[in-house]
C-alpha cells in the first residue's frame, strides 16, 4: 500500500474507534463486526495487489535485463566468430606461403612472387592480371607457374604496375613439349573437336609420332624449343590418347593440366 492508502485506513479506523466509544454496547459490537467484514477482505484485496504489482514490475525489469543480456551474448558471439575467421585465415595464409618458399628453396629455377589481381570472369583459362609489372623487371613472354610448379601461361603485357598472364587454356597460348623422359614431342594447345577425344580435359598434346605410345598417367613437360619456355617445366598428365585422323599417323592425348588459375591467389614469375 502507498503513503496515501495506509493514511486513508488509519483514519477509518481511528473514526470507527472513536464511534464505538460513544455507542451503546450492543451496537458497537454490531458495528465491529461490520467493519471488520468490510475492511479486512478491502485490506487484503489492497494488499494482493501491491504484491501482484510488486511482481509486475520485477518480471518487467527481469525481461529487460534477459533482453541486454542476450544482446550482449549476440554481440559477443558475432566478435569471436569474427575472431576466428580472422586466425583462420592467418594460418592459411602462413600454410600457403610455407608451401611457396619450400618450392622456391627447391627449384632450380630463378623466381619472383607475384599476386593475382584480376581474372577473366567468362573464362578461367583465358587470362589473368598479376600486380607485378615493368617497375618490378618484367617483359614480355617470360613464363608464368603456379604456386607447386605447374605450367600456367607467358606475360603478354606489361603495365608499370602489372602484367597480363596469358593461360595455356587460351587459344594464343600454344606450347612446344614432349613427354617427360622420352625424346617423343608435339605441341600442347587447347582441345577441340578435332582432337577427337572423349575427356573433357582443356589440354591436349597433337602430333605425337605412332612410335610414342603415350600412356594415361604419363607427364607432359616443356620442351625447350621456342624462346618463351625453358625446357622441363611440367604442363600435365596424359589423361587419354587416340590416333588423330591423318591417316593414323600421329597421336593426340589429352593431358589434365597440373596448375588450376581458378584456385590460385599467388603465381611465380621466371625471370632470366
Amino acid at each position: 500500500m502507498t503513503e496515501n492508502e495506509n493514511l486513508t485506513a488509519f483514519g477509518m479506523v481511528f473514526l470507527v474507534a472513536v464511534l464505538c466509544l460513544a455507542l451503546p454496547g450492543v451496537i458497537t459490537s454490531h458495528l465491529k463486526k461490520g467493519v471488520e467484514l468490510v475492511y479486512l477482505p478491502l485490506n487484503q484485496l489492497a494488499v494482493f495487489s501491491g504484491n501482484v504489482r510488486t511482481e509486475s514490475l520485477e518480471s518487467i525489469r527481469s525481461k529487460k535485463d534477459l533482453i541486454k543480456e542476450n544482446r550482449t551474448l549476440k554481440t559477443e558471439l558475432q566478435r569471436h566468430r569474427i575472431k576466428d575467421h580472422e586466425i583462420l585465415t592467418v594460418l592459411d595464409e602462413n600454410a600457403r606461403f610455407r608451401k611457396l618458399l619450400d618450392f622456391k628453396a627447391t627449384t632450380k629455377w630463378k623466381l619472383i612472387l607475384a599476386k593475382i589481381i584480376g581474372k577473366d570472369p567468362s573464362n578461367w583459362w583465358n587470362h589473368i592480371k598479376i600486380n607485378l609489372g615493368t617497375d618490378h623487371g618484367m617483359e614480355p613472354n617470360l613464363p608464368v607457374i603456379g604456386p607447386g610448379g605447374g605450367l600456367l601461361g607467358y606475360l603478354s603485357e606489361c603495365g608499370s604496375t602489372f602484367s597480363k598472364v596469358i593461360l595455356i587454356g587460351s587459344p594464343n597460348c600454344l606450347i612446344p613439349a614432349k613427354i617427360r623422359g622420352t625424346q617423343y614431342s608435339g605441341l600442347v594447345e587447347p582441345r577441340s573437336d578435332k582432337s577427337h577425344l572423349k575427356s573433357s580435359d582443356k589440354l591436349v598434346i597433337s602430333n605425337l609420332l605412332p612410335e610414342s605410345r603415350p600412356q594415361i598417367g604419363q607427364m607432359v613437360v616443356t620442351s625447350g624449343l621456342g624462346q618463351v619456355y625453358p625446357e622441363g617445366i611440367p604442363i600435365g598428365r596424359i589423361s587419354e590418347a587416340s590416333k588423330s585422323m591423318n591417316y593414323d599417323l600421329y597421336f593426340n592425348a589429352g593431358i589434365k593440366p597440373v596448375a588450376q588459375p581458378n584456385d590460385l591467389q599467388e603465381v611465380w614469375v621466371l625471370i632470366k
